[in-house]
């Protein structure tokens, strides 16, 4: 999976595209809380996310590691690996 980012080099200066790949895979654990259901990273690197029991929507409060793949479960709500393509 890879995604073509428009950047500017903080090396040259010049505009570019480089890639991001996910480059590992974060196992995502889940708290019913009354807002939702929260999604918190176990393998440290502080990603949480919470999926709103009335609108279903998906909010994420703290970002993580961005190149981690996160994924988890509970009963039937499941976070679904994402689609990555190109721009």
């Amino acid at each position: 999976m890879a995604r073509a980012v428009e950047a500017r080099s903080e090396l040259t200066g010049t505009a570019g595209a480089y890639i991001h790949t996910m480059t590992t895979f974060h196992h995502l654990s889940v708290v019913a809380e009354p807002g939702g259901l929260v999604f918190t990273c176990d393998d440290g690197c502080a990603r949480r996310v919470v999926v709103d029991r009335d609108r279903g929507e998906l909010v994420v409060i703290d970002r993580g590691d961005p190149l981690a793949l996160h994924r988890g479960s509970i009963g039937g709500v499941a976070l679904a690996e994402p689609r990555v393509t190109p721009m």
